[in-house]
């Protein structure tokens, strides 16, 4: 019998079919784990496998049913097949099905076109205390998660790998717009390390990361500009505990503190529905600040839902007063409130809040976050409209998270000029069709009809005919492409700033100072931003459709 300090770990190769130079991972498992866990490590590790629609099968040979053939999956890989001979992931383990030494294969039950091979190690003991799954190796960068192939991937890496290809400025400028602020695309490398947080940073029900990232946020960024924020977060420590003294919390949050002490003891007169001028008065002898701060603290405590209004005056909540008593509990309570304040958009307040997290506002005006705020919109795409769900129970509060998993959704790669990389890829293949046909022969895909070209697995976008392909050349304007995209990134850390210029002024109530020009961020306030964006409140769905 097996010690019960040990743990059974079997070495697993995972191999992406198709590429040139391979790409492959190698990880360490336990004997017991699931298939379905080793899915999700699957999709961590290869990002091109975010669809939902998948299958395991131990055998590529045999398209017809058979009556020796294994496949595993979900009750979707069922349905997507109508085989009610597959085998639930969830209670198949590593060690068992892959028991006889062979390989098994993982890909998309919706498209084929990715496919990953599985092949077992020889096994290995471990103290029990170890993790279950460990990332140990691996060669090249992931392809990305809207690459349309092995195919259009390796022609990205050579034109990027060739600064003498005419189209090469251009698809770095438009895979950098795709890449975010964060982004960082080397085809060459692969960051173990980083491979390894991502097996544990995937989202539970209820849209939290062990990582401690606003969901809220990562879902409205393009998929390409997600990796590279969660490794900024990382780097910039937002999920690490917050630390602050007593004295800290007890200066930021005094004049809140005031406030409530105030309003629970008779309340805050309202005429007219705004607050008495005897009061605002009282506000600033006791705060030593003048009327328009008063107003605007008694204005953020309503927007925090600190206080509320009863019988013409504004009464602090049960939970608040109490809250109050301690200095630290009340600044939790205020980083609560500042995180589900709606004055400006979710995606614009937890963008400012890690510029004050990060430092970046007042080292550059937050000019990075402002670039990924220009690229929220590009990610709303990919969001599918509930009509186009394709089960029923989809409109499950986790499903809700993931509706977007499948391969049906279009592109969400921002565009540069009306391009996106994918655009400058196919017009790289086309041109290189034309040169090879430029005897007046004709590459073979310019004779087929778009089904053909399909059942071979060419994008239409990839072909031209002879009389056309010649003409598809590098527009005029392209050559100055690259210098032209660097000229709106000084307007930038200002577009962010006028977006959320209500959250600043409520911002101001707890320290913050300065303007467009130059900004001063103690480091309380810095503390207190990463409170907020760890926050409760902060974990939120996506804005609804």
């Amino acid at each position: 019998m097996r010690s019960s300090a040990l743990r059974h770990l079997v070495p697993l190769r995972l191999t992406l079919v198709g590429t040139h130079p391979e790409i492959w991972r190698e990880v360490v498992v336990d004997h017991d784990l699931s298939l379905d866990h080793l899915r999700t490590m699957v999709q961590s590790l290869f990002e091109v496998f975010d669809c939902r629609h998948h299958i395991f099968t131990d055998s590529l040979e045999s398209p017809g049913w058979s009556r020796t053939r294994r496949r595993w999956g979900d009750r979707w890989t069922m349905i997507d097949f109508r085989d009610p001979t597959i085998i639930d992931e969830s209670t198949a383990r590593v060690g068992t099905v892959m028991s006889g030494r062979e390989p098994i294969y993982f890909t998309h039950s919706c498209d084929a076109d990715w496919m990953v091979e599985i092949e077992r190690g020889v096994d290995e003991m471990a103290l029990a205390s170890d993790p279950r799954s460990r990332v140990v190796g691996g060669e090249r960068h992931s392809p990305f998660s809207c690459a349309r192939g092995p195919y259009e991937f390796e022609v990205l890496v050579a034109v990027l790998d060739d600064p003498d290809h005419p189209d090469h400025a251009l698809l770095r400028a438009c895979l950098d717009a795709a890449l975010g602020p964060w982004g960082i695309f080397d085809p060459a490398a692969v960051d173990i390390d980083a491979a390894q947080h991502t097996l544990t940073d995937a989202p539970d029900d209820t849209g939290t990361s062990a990582t401690g990232v606003p969901q809220s946020l990562l879902h409205r960024l393009p998929r390409l500009a997600v990796p590279g924020l969660r490794r900024h977060l990382a780097t910039a420590g937002i999920d690490l505990p917050i630390v602050v003294t007593a004295d800290d919390a007890a200066t930021l949050t005094c004049n809140f503190r005031w406030l409530i002490h105030v309003a629970d003891r008779g309340g805050v007169p309202l005429r007219d529905g705004k607050v008495d001028r005897a009061f605002v008065e009282e506000g600033c002898e006791a705060l030593h600040h003048d009327e328009r701060y008063v107003l605007g603290l008694v204005a953020a405590a309503r927007r925090m839902r600190l206080l509320y209004s009863r019988n013409g005056r504004l009464v602090p909540r049960k939970a608040v007063v109490a809250a109050a008593a301690s200095a630290t509990t009340l600044w939790t309570t205020l980083a609560d409130g500042v995180a589900a304040l709606s004055v400006v958009p979710a995606a614009t307040r937890d963008l400012l809040l890690l510029t004050l997290a990060d430092g970046s506002l007042a080292r550059d005006g937050g000019v990075a976050a402002s670039a990924a705020a220009a690229l929220t919109e590009s990610g709303r795409a990919r969001r599918v409209s509930p009509s186009d769900w394709r089960y029923d129970d989809f409109v499950s509060r986790r499903s809700y998270m993931y509706a977007d998993q499948d391969c049906r959704r279009g592109c969400d790669c921002p565009t540069v000029d009306g391009r996106t990389w994918h655009d400058v890829v196919a017009r790289a293949i086309r041109s290189a069709a034309a040169a090879a046909g430029s005897d007046a022969s004709v590459v073979v895909a310019a004779t087929m009809d778009a089904d053909e070209l399909a059942s071979a697995g060419v994008r239409p976008e990839w072909v031209a005919h002879a009389s056309t392909c010649h003409a598809d050349h590098l527009d005029p304007q392209d050559a100055d492409f690259a210098s032209s995209v660097g000229d709106h990134e000084h307007d930038h850390g200002a577009a962010l700033i006028s977006e959320a210029a209500d959250l600043i002024e409520i911002l101001t109530l707890f320290g913050l100072e300065g303007d467009a020009s130059g900004w001063v961020v103690p480091p309380a306030l810095q503390e207190f931003a990463r409170a907020a964006l760890q926050s409760a409140s902060a974990w939120r769905y996506p804005d609804a459709f």
